[in-house]
């Protein structure tokens, strides 16, 4: 039985080397500037890629809070989260910013509530815009 997934998740660090400095930038360059696997971001006004929960609202604001929080072992983490387009789908088109928004941010709450730590981290979020059918 061929099962899909709700949801699929992906947790990943960069180290605090130049290196992984390098690669957190181009990461973020990358989340800005791009709407699905072959088309580019559609830019337009009013619309921020970005949502700010503390961490800054661009590539250069998040880069520099991620290098002013640095440990000795990690620069930044990194979670992708990709619903289901078959279930995003069923939800309204006017509704699925907003659902994506509010799963976005259970899902982070969540992720550091079930490691103990406190919910005040600082994070910021892209919202990709996929042309609905």
């Amino acid at each position: 039985m061929d099962r899909k997934q709700m949801c699929i998740a992906n947790v990943q660090y960069k180290k605090p080397s130049d290196d992984g400095m390098k690669q957190s930038k181009n990461l973020l360059r990358y989340l800005t500037y791009r709407e699905s696997r072959d088309e580019a971001a559609r830019h337009v006004a009013g619309r921020e890629r970005w949502v700010d929960h503390g961490m800054g609202g661009s590539v250069a604001e998040i880069a520099q809070r991620c290098d002013d929080l640095k440990s000795e072992h990690v620069l930044t983490f990194s979670l992708v989260c990709n619903p289901n387009p078959d279930l995003m789908a069923m939800v309204a088109l006017d509704k699925r910013e907003q659902f994506v928004r509010e799963l976005t941010e259970s899902m982070v709450n969540g992720f550091f509530d079930e490691r103990g730590l406190d919910t005040g981290i600082e994070y910021s979020y892209v919202l990709v815009r996929r042309a609905a059918e």
